[in-house]
């Protein structure tokens, strides 16, 4: 786990990953309060032919996507400026305060050999020792199989661009959705779900019926709202669940390396 509390050339980085958490904390309690029973309702929209049952949302409390968005920027920079800091204390630690070539330290993430070699010439590793450098070589998505592997690479694909290029907004999502019971028809429908954009008021996921349906007939179509990343489908994984991933692989990156 992070420690606040750490002294020595890995105080830094410590402190990085505890304000990520605290950062990671808010998000999670904000998103938690918008997400009371009474912020959205759910609608349900049939077709004039009655073959298809279409539901969606309808928010009563606007969800406030920008505001979230900036707040996953914050968790993401400051898990990302840990790995760094990392660096320049696994540097310190062997030559003080400051290094040498200090200014060019930065843990990589890169995706091919080639990539690697140019971090080395920048001198991102500068300084280190070769069992450092084996070991932050060994965890580059490029070297990698492993759920860990596509978490250092996420990192590094959703902050480098809220850094440099524009905020992650976040998105509504599905967290559940289920058929939990259907009478009056021999067939229980076919469930799509959408991969568009969720927007307020319009169907996401729909039943289709081969043939027309009664109005006696009664569809209970069941569902559970979540907050989402915009590059995610809406039945992907909910935003604080992959930061909380990413987190937890910084965490493992800096166990593992820190003496």
């Amino acid at each position: 786990m992070s420690d606040p509390n750490v002294i020595g050339p890995f105080i830094s980085a410590h402190a990085k990953l505890h304000r990520g958490d605290e950062h990671l904390q808010t998000l999670n309690d904000a998103i938690q309060e918008w997400g009371h029973p009474d912020s959205y309702e759910q609608i349900a929209k049939y077709n004039p032919e009655r073959t298809v049952y279409g539901l969606g949302f309808k928010f009563v409390r606007k969800p406030d996507f920008i505001r979230w968005g900036l707040m996953a920027g914050d968790v993401l920079s400051n898990y990302r400026d840990a790995l760094d800091h990392l660096v320049y204390g696994l540097a310190v630690s062997i030559h003080g305060d400051p290094p040498p070539k200090s200014g060019s330290l930065q843990f990589p993430i890169v995706d091919s050999d080639a990539n690697w070699e140019g971090a080395i010439k920048r001198n991102r590793l500068h300084g280190l020792s070769d069992s450092m450098i084996t070991a932050i070589k060994a965890a580059q998505p490029c070297n990698r199989t492993d759920r860990g592997g596509e978490l250092l690479a996420r990192l590094r694909n959703l902050s480098n661009p809220d850094k440099h290029q524009k905020i992650h907004l976040a998105a509504f999502g599905v967290q559940d959705l289920k058929k939990a019971s259907i009478s009056g028809l021999e067939s229980d429908g076919e469930l799509r779900i959408s991969d568009d954009p969720i927007e307020d008021g319009a169907p996401f996921a729909w039943l289709i019926f081969p043939e027309s349906h009664p109005s006696s007939m009664e569809v209970d179509l069941r569902l559970t709202a979540r907050v989402r990343l915009t590059d995610e489908p809406p039945s992907g994984p909910a935003l604080v669940v992959v930061l909380k991933d990413i987190r937890d692989e910084v965490i493992r990156i800096v166990n593992n390396l820190e003496p």
